[in-house]
Order: structure tokens, then C-alpha cells, then sequence
């Protein structure tokens, strides 16, 4: 999957529906919205057959654009997404002709056509995983490239480089990886050197160019342990550290994983008694907090 979809692409398909960021459908009352948010709602809860057959009839009934595009992404997250390991080649292409329709209502729209290519060049690649036909490569690599071109620093543009680099690895020794190591860091280190490891919540600020730093630090941290480069390792660790991990257990893990690393592979005590502590202060419940203070 995605790395950070579909959780990301409805959020991007929301909040493309209103300049409020909320759902189109909000406050809505004829029969068309009100079957695009109950479809929504069960693919939220997993209900995925009943909501397949809710955004039928909701792109049927959809009077406003941004409803039908709603409809249409969810027909596509229902084969592209929801049936995960079991989907095959006619479920991606089933999802393709549905962002294609929406491609040619939205004309060059920077509002909707760069989520819609991201879409298509992630199935196009789905499609040459199963298939190994080189043309849909072919495709899904002039998509990526018109979408970090066109709509470069978006959260669809980040998304898009990160699938287009991470998903593929198998590898992390290959000279393959490091070349898409490389891609990511082209990206994340001159933002890093303008706006430093601050998160925007901490600043007051939103900066959608930095939304999935944490991500990239967390992979870049992950292929350099692998490829046994420690020293880089841990200076992405503790990046993704400082950008903020998403959750307790995450950041209990991010914590440990420094120090340990520091500490078992680079001999840095230093590091490793700032991390030990950080992670026995911070997530005291977590079972690896003893190990930390002792």
C-alpha cells in the first residue's frame, strides 16, 4: 500500500471538497451527499460491499464536482485499497478509469488533477508488480515525475515521492536503494537547514512542505541501520525524534532505537544516556523503561 494511504487520500479528497478543510457533504441535504457521506462512514468501519454500492449511487446522484470526485475516489479506494493483497490487475485498472473520469472533469485544476495522477501512477505500478510489463513502470514514472514537478512540497507531492521510493525497496544493500535514499534526502535536507527539526504545531505555523518529514527521517533512519551505516542512522533517528514521532509506542521505539544504537554501535554514551533517559521520562509505561534506567 500507500505509504501514508488511503488515510492520506481521503484526507486529500475531503479537504479539496471545501475550503474549510471539512467534507463536502457536511450540512448537506439532498439525497446524493447524504448517500456519499453514509458511503464514506462504511468504508470508514470497513463495510466495504455496502459502501461500494453507496458510492454508486451517490456518483449517480452528485450535483457538485467535488461530490463526484468524492464518489469516484471512493469506488477506486474500494477496489485499489480495500481488498489489499487480493486486489489484481482489473481492480487497479477498475480504480484508473475512475480517476481518469475525474482527470477530465478536473481539466488542469492544481486543486485535484496532482491527487488524481499520484492515484493513477500508484496503480499503474501496482499493475507492473503483478504483471511485469515495463509500460505500466513506464506510466507510473512520468506520472510521479509531472506530480513533484507540478505541485512540488504538497502533501500529495511528498506522498508521491516517498511510494515512489520506498515501496519499491527489497533491498536496502542494493545501489538501487541508495539512489532513492538519495531522492528523499534532495528533498528533506535543505528544508531541514532552512526551518530546522521545529514541528509546526511547537511553532504556530503550517508547513505542509515539512507534513511527512517524519516519515522520510524514519525510513532514511531505518535503510542506513541496514546498509550499516550507525553514525547516519542515528542522525536520522534523532530527526525523526525531534520532528515527532506520532504516537506513544512510536516514540518509545524512536527513543530506544537511538540509544541502543549509539550505544551498542557507536560507543556514544553520550547519546545514548540522552535517549535512554528521554525514553524512560517520557514513555515510563513502555516495558523497555527499566532496561533504559538501568
Amino acid at each position: 500500500m500507500s505509504i501514508i494511504l488511503p488515510a492520506l487520500a481521503l484526507f486529500v479528497v475531503v479537504s479539496c471538497g471545501s475550503e474549510s478543510g471539512k467534507s463536502p457533504v457536511k450540512d448537506r441535504q439532498d439525497n446524493g451527499e447524504v448517500l456519499l457521506e453514509d458511503a464514506w462512514k462504511e468504508y470508514s468501519f470497513r463495510e466495504f460491499y455496502k459502501a461500494e454500492k453507496s458510492f454508486q449511487r451517490a456518483a449517480l446522484e452528485a450535483v457538485a464536482k467535488e461530490d463526484l470526485f468524492s464518489a469516484r475516489t471512493g469506488l477506486a479506494f474500494c477496489h485499489q485499497f480495500a481488498k489489499k493483497l487480493q486486489a489484481t490487475e482489473d481492480d487497479f485498472q477498475f480504480a484508473i478509469s475512475q480517476y481518469e473520469q475525474c482527470l477530465e472533469k478536473a481539466g488542469n485544476d492544481p486543486k485535484y488533477t496532482p491527487f488524481f495522477k499520484s492515484m493513477i501512477a500508484e496503480c499503474n505500478f501496482r499493475i507492473y508488480e503483478l504483471s511485469k510489463d515495463q509500460k505500466y513502470l513506464a506510466k507510473a514514472e512520468k506520472l510521479w515525475d509531472e506530480v513533484l514537478k507540478s505541485a512540488y512540497g504538497t502533501v500529495v507531492a511528498q506522498d508521491a515521492l516517498l511510494f515512489r521510493n520506498v515501496v519499491p525497496v527489497d533491498d536496502y544493500a542494493g545501489d538501487g536503494t541508495g539512489k532513492r535514499m538519495l531522492a528523499i534526502e534532495e528533498y528533506l535536507v535543505p528544508l531541514l537547514k532552512e526551518q530546522g527539526t521545529k514541528k509546526p504545531a511547537d511553532s504556530g505555523q503550517s508547513n505542509e512542505q515539512m507534513l511527512l518529514a517524519p516519515v522520510m527521517a524514519a525510513f532514511l533512519e531505518r535503510a542506513y541501520y541496514n546498509r550499516k551505516d550507525f553514525s547516519k542512522s542515528v542522525d536520522w533517528s534523532k530527526i525523526y525524534c525531534d520532528l515527532g514521532p506520532t504516537s506513544y509506542s512510536a516514540k518509545a521505539k524512536a527513543y530506544f532505537r537511538t540509544a541502543r544504537t549509539a550505544d551498542t554501535k557507536l560507543n556514544d554514551w553520550k547519546t545514548a544516556r540522552k535517549y535512554y533517559s528521554l525514553l524512560y521520562r517520557e514513555t515510563g509505561n513502555d516495558r523497555r523503561a527499566y532496561y533504559a534506567m538501568e
